[in-house]
C-alpha cells in the first residue's frame, strides 16, 4: 500500500529569491522537487496526502522550475513563440506579465495518461526566468482556458509569496583602451 506523501504549502528556490505557492489546493510534492535543480512539482493537496488535506475542484499537475542567473531580459510572446517551434498552439494568454500558451501535443510525455493539450507560460520574478507547465488528464483542466488560469494564479502566488529583490546593477563598461 501506498504511504500519502508529505506535502508543503510552499518551496524556496534561489536562496528564498522564489517562493514556490500553488493555487487554492495545490501543494508543493518535496519527493519530486529539487531546490538545487530549481524544480518544482505541486499537485492536489487531497491526491497527494491520500486525504489528509483539501485539494483542487480541478486535476492537474503543476510544474516549475526557474533559471539559474537573474536577469533583466523579460520573455515575450514572439520570443516564446520561436523557442516552441512548430508546436501547434491552440489558446494564448497574456496578462499580468505572464505569457501563457495552450499547446496541442507534449503532454502524455510528461504525465503517464496525460492528455496532449497543456500549458505552459512564462514570467519572470524577481529576475529570474520562471517557466511554469499544467497538465492533467484526458480531457482535463489543462485541455481548457482553465488551465492557463491557473499558471496566471500560480505565478501571481509566487510573486505574492517572493520577497522583493532588487536586481543588481549591471557594472559599467570600461574603455577599451584602459589596461
Amino acid at each position: 500500500m501506498m504511504r500519502p506523501a508529505d506535502v508543503v504549502p510552499s518551496f524556496s528556490l534561489s536562496a528564498g529569491d522564489l517562493i514556490i505557492t500553488g493555487p487554492d489546493g495545490f501543494c508543493v510534492d518535496p519527493s519530486l522537487s529539487d531546490a538545487e535543480a530549481r524544480f518544482v512539482v505541486l499537485g492536489g493537496c487531497d491526491v497527494l496526502s491520500r486525504g489528509r488535506e483539501i485539494g483542487p475542484g480541478a486535476r492537474a499537475v503543476l510544474t516549475v522550475s526557474a533559471s539559474e542567473d537573474r536577469s533583466v531580459d523579460v520573455t515575450s510572446a514572439a520570443q516564446m513563440r520561436n523557442v516552441l517551434g512548430d508546436v501547434l498552439v491552440l489558446d494564448q494568454i497574456d496578462a499580468e506579465g505572464v505569457q501563457a500558451f495552450q499547446l496541442a501535443s507534449g503532454g502524455e510525455r510528461y504525465l503517464p495518461k496525460g492528455d496532449p493539450v497543456h500549458w505552459q507560460a512564462v514570467t519572470t520574478v524577481n529576475g529570474y526566468l520562471v517557466v511554469m507547465t499544467a497538465l492533467s488528464p484526458k480531457d482535463g483542466v489543462a485541455t481548457q482556458k482553465a488551465g492557463g488560469n491557473l499558471l496566471l494564479n500560480l505565478a501571481q502566488r509566487i510573486r505574492l509569496n517572493s520577497p522583493s529583490r532588487l536586481l543588481p546593477k549591471p557594472p559599467r563598461p570600461r574603455p577599451s583602451n584602459l589596461g
